[in-house]
């Protein structure tokens, strides 16, 4: 604990801590931050998300029981401490950690800024089941007094658990002795006796807002209603995306506008907003070399799930037909009957939307003859269960399963069209080309008087060809054979 002049106390966290078992918090606390101070690689990844470059020479030292000096209440004590030294820079987060149902305390975490405050510490951490899009956001609605002069960061314990399998899946980690360990921290973390755990439910109002929708019914974009379920989203869809991360063993991302990543309280207002004029939910998901990105829609006037994918129809084919092949190759092993093709169209001409199989027994009879080819597809799954749509915890369970299930039929197999590179020309036709635009000599130039001469000339104002000039614009010089 040296150099830690802000400390009364605290203990290096132990990979085995002697806790009871009744303080499940700070055991769980305790393994994580050994784990990470005993692999880089997983230390790396958590704190690049925060800002914080783990260099080959940086030290990082991690601790639990930490009390602060001069903290006079016990019950306010953080779970742990990270500290990072890289030659004369130090940078120090504060940890607090809940598990299982356990929200973080707005006061408490409150209280934890104000003394990282005061005793010159960097930034507080978190880390709950709770979700949110990036880790400078917070489900902690904290001062923005205190923020100023401590960063406040969130780590699930969902995603700190992909982020260790998908290093374990990569085989990331080299040492064979970090490797056990991060293999052993992914079997505790996992357990269900630990508590980690996804987003699984709706809030109470969910069932009433969605009956209200049905019948008609508007939400009010300021009401409670309209911000619990937009926040609800908001987990639910960092959570899938956690959950496709380690599907595809890829890093899948939620979407964001620049405006949104940098302000969450604008993405919550902005999402309230178009749940109340729309009556939807979306969210859009960047799928690592994907033909495009992934689009979830939840209408709940209709009551329906919609999760599909856009491409641009090949330019090099002009006919519809030929267009339409080139999609359906792509789908020859889609099979499902909740698969549909929205077709665009060039100027005005209506969108036409039909099934998959559809347009693969007879594509004809869906486009019929049309004049124009089409211009973009939108391949999608529809999702139409309205008794499960409506259930608080068979919603996330829908929506869950359909969005895998049509990566893995459809998104897998799509691949955006990419014009193809030009190609040399042949020699002999450049041979013939450059003999076209050959210029002939000046005394054969000079010799063409009679228009019956000129076709031999290229047409139009080329350089490199020597125009006739007419009679009776040349000139008489003097000393020649005119005189």
């Amino acid at each position: 604990m040296e150099n830690h002049d802000f400390l009364e106390s605290g203990e290096v966290a132990r990979l085995i801590p002697v806790i009871a078992d009744s303080r499940r918090e700070q055991r769980v606390a305790s393994v994580f931050l050994a784990t990470i101070s005993a692999v880089p690689d997983l230390a790396g990844v958590l704190l690049q998300s925060v800002g914080v470059r783990l260099g080959k020479r940086s030290v990082l030292d991690t601790y639990t029981e930490v009390v602060l000096k001069g903290q006079k209440n016990s019950k306010d004590r953080p779970d742990g401490l990270i500290v990072v030294s890289s030659g004369s820079r130090t940078w120090r987060a504060l940890v607090e950690a809940k598990i299982g149902s356990a929200s973080l305390d707005d006061e408490q975490v409150g209280r934890y800024l104000q003394a990282a405050r005061e005793n010159g510490i960097e930034a507080v951490v978190t880390l709950s089941n709770q979700f949110v899009a990036r880790p400078d956001h917070s489900p902690v609605n904290a001062s923005k007094l205190l923020t100023k002069k401590v960063n406040l960061f969130h780590w699930s314990w969902k995603m700190i658990l992909t982020e260790a399998v998908l290093l374990q899946t990569r085989g990331a980690v080299g040492n064979p002795d970090q490797a056990f360990i991060l293999r052993e921290f992914v079997r505790f973390i996992s357990h269900d006796s630990i508590g980690v755990a996804g987003f699984d439910r709706m809030p109470n109002q969910w069932k009433d807002t969605v009956t209200l929708v049905k019948s008609g019914g508007t939400i009010p974009k300021s009401s409670m209603e309209a911000t619990e379920i937009v926040s609800a989203w908001h987990q639910e869809v960092r959570d899938l995306g956690l959950r496709m991360s380690q599907h595809l063993a890829a890093n899948v991302d939620v979407k964001l506008s620049r405006a949104h990543s940098s302000d969450a309280e604008l993405r919550l207002k902005d999402d309230c907003l178009k749940l109340s004029s729309d009556n939807r939910l979306e969210v859009e998901y960047d799928v690592p070399n994907a033909a495009s990105n992934l689009t979830v829609k939840v209408d709940l006037v209709s009551q329906t799930i919609r999760v599909g994918m856009e491409l641009d129809a090949p330019q090099d084919k002009q006919k519809s037909s030929a267009r339409i092949n080139w999609l359906l190759r792509q789908l020859k092993s889609t099979k499902s009957e909740q698969i549909f093709v929205r077709i665009t169209w060039p100027s005005r001409a209506p969108d036409t939307v039909c099934r998959l199989s559809e347009l693969r027994d007879d594509p004809s009879s869906v486009v019929g003859n049309a004049p124009l080819a089409p211009k973009r597809f939108e391949v999608f799954l529809l999702s139409d269960n309205a008794r499960r749509f409506s259930g608080r915890n068979t919603f996330i369970e829908e929506l869950e399963q359909v969005v895998p299930e049509f990566y893995d039929d459809v998104g897998q197999h799509l691949v955006r069209w990419v014009p193809k590179p030009p190609k040399p020309v042949a020699k002999a036709e450049r041979a013939e080309k450059d003999k076209e635009i050959t210029v002939p000599p000046q005394d054969e130039a000079a010799r063409i008087d009679s228009p019956a001469e000129l076709p031999r000339l290229q047409p139009g104002n080329q350089h490199s060809v020597l125009l006739e000039i007419p009679q009776f614009l040349r000139r008489v010089v003097k000393g020649t054979d005119e005189k």
